[in-house]
């Protein structure tokens, strides 16, 4: 499942929504510093801070299934690289 985003003009920077299951497995909240790179000619964000414990990676894997639905093994494999 791909998700299509648009760059809106945020002062003189550019800003994406990012959806709310997406940061959760990542780690990443709201607010929070994250890393920025170009790899391969792709943008990766990075939590700057310590990834996720255990437990709040399966509670926001299983927020995601629920999002994602029957789309979720195809997204977990992009994201992660692995089957679940």
């Amino acid at each position: 499942m791909y998700q299509k985003n648009k760059l809106v003009r945020d002062g003189n920077s550019w800003a994406i929504r990012l959806p709310k299951a997406l940061l959760q497995l990542s780690g990443i909240k709201p607010g929070s510093e994250v890393k920025l790179e170009v790899k391969r000619g792709r943008i990766v964000i990075y939590p700057a801070s310590k990834i996720i414990n255990k437990d709040e990676y399966e509670r926001a894997k299983q927020e995601a299934k629920q999002v994602w639905g029957e789309a979720f093994e195809d997204v977990w494999f992009e994201i992660f690289g692995i089957d679940e």
